[in-house]
């Protein structure tokens, strides 16, 4: 499960460096590692709140708080998510 979030990072580094498809898959790979990976969320959800998707990114973002992202890393995803509301 400690891979998970090495691919997340990754994914997310890729993606704002401009490889955005690698950057979304190796993210969606760290969570079929670990299905509870709230960090992937977060950076799902920063990718679709910046492509214009407010929707989806409220969806991951509340993804992510369920699995208790605020409790184990602070609190910027109930910023953004209060943003978006």
């Amino acid at each position: 499960a400690e891979f998970a979030y090495a691919w997340s990072n990754r994914g997310f580094t890729k993606y704002k460096r401009g490889d955005m498809k690698e950057g979304i898959k190796e993210i969606a790979y760290s969570l079929e590692l670990d299905p509870s990976n709230a960090y992937a969320y977060r950076y799902l959800g920063i990718i679709a709140m910046e492509n214009g998707d407010r929707g989806k990114a409220i969806e991951l973002f509340e993804t992510a708080l369920d699995l208790f992202y605020t409790e184990k890393y602070g609190d910027d995803v109930e910023e953004m998510l209060n943003k978006l509301r």
